[in-house]
């Protein structure tokens, strides 16, 4: 529900970076979809109470970016531990960013991990289709997967976390707009930029990251 959404906030959002020049933007949870564009924070609809009663079965004007999802996830396969995202322009080593942990219980996380493993894993899972010929748990790659569909406008979403024996992983969200299913129409994307990953050298049991 909505408690338990809000306690992920910090999740939700970007950090700029005064050398990188990124824009900044909190993800907008609102009660109905604005007419024009949004350019002040004030012109966000108030959240009421018969909305927020809704999140917690994927109903509602619950709004974010890619690009909160992927760092949402991320926070998810670290344990709950949030760090800032950054752009990396160059081969020099920017300064590491303070984590921030959003004190998800370990039992709440095996919940989460166990059940986006079976979306991807077991028969009857949303993406299990387009993942069990995947040939990516023979690479030594442990896929943990959402799929997701919006309603006005239709979207397909895949978000999920992908891990390897050595402690490494990358997070990934994946839009297709327009598109009406994230397992069908999201979830092969997402599986292809996995092993994409995986022959590049950041993850699996090839993986080379000295590069």
């Amino acid at each position: 529900g909505y408690g338990h959404i809000s306690s992920l906030a910090p999740a939700l959002r970007t950090t700029s970076n005064e050398h990188r020049d990124l824009r900044q933007a909190q993800g907008q949870i609102s009660t109905s979809i604005p007419k024009g564009k949004i350019s002040r924070f004030e012109q966000i609809p108030r959240l009421e109470a018969g909305e927020r009663r809704i999140f917690g079965i994927g109903q509602g004007n619950l709004r974010a970016t890619p690009l909160q999802v992927a760092n949402a996830m991320a926070a998810i396969a670290r344990g709950g531990m949030y760090k800032p995202p950054r752009l990396f322009t160059d081969d020099a080593n920017d300064p590491e960013f303070a984590s921030i942990d959003l004190n998800i219980s370990k039992q709440t996380l095996d919940v989460i991990h166990n059940g986006m493993s079976a979306v991807v894993s077991e028969s009857g899972g949303t993406a299990y289709n387009e993942f069990v010929h995947s040939g990516l748990a023979g690479q030594g790659v442990n896929v943990y997967g959402k799929t997701g569909s919006t309603e006005q406008p239709d979207n397909a979403w895949f978000a999920g976390f992908a891990t390897d024996g050595a402690g490494r992983g990358i997070a990934i969200a994946v839009v297709v707009e327009g598109a009406q299913r994230g397992s069908t129409d999201a979830g092969p994307l997402a599986r292809d930029i996995i092993q994409f990953c995986i022959e590049a050298g950041y993850i699996g049991d090839a993986a080379n990251l000295s590069f």
